[in-house]
């Protein structure tokens, strides 16, 4: 089966609250695609312009990288097949499946920096 690989340009991101959610609305999107045009979802690469962390969240940051990187990584199912717009219009939370996904514990938190 051929492969959908993927390339994301980020303008600008918050490195500790927003890069995290980019990479996961962007990994969703993606599955999403490839289904449509009868890919498998295979690789997405990120570039950042303007990766910043704001002030109030270096001590937390600090804590968060001693934990080194995850130990493994979740997949996706989406378990009705799209082939039109309208199909993936009509998906609903539970035709989506987030598989092994181990977060971190004890969760960090960030306030958010406005």
């Amino acid at each position: 089966k051929k492969e959908l690989y993927m390339a994301v340009t980020c303008r600008s991101t918050d490195w500790i609250l927003g890069c995290p959610v980019n990479i996961a609305e962007w990994s969703l999107f993606a599955h999403f695609v490839a289904n449509l045009t009868g890919l498998t979802a295979r690789e997405i690469s990120f570039s950042f312009n303007n990766a910043h962390i704001y002030l109030n969240h270096l001590e937390n940051a600090q804590e968060w990288l001693k934990r080194g990187p995850m130990k493994s990584f979740p997949t996706i199912n989406i378990k009705k097949e799209l082939k039109t717009i309208a199909d993936l219009e009509a998906l609903d939370m539970s035709d989506v499946e987030l598989i092994d996904y181990c977060p971190e514990k004890p969760n960090i938190k960030f306030p958010v920096a406005v």
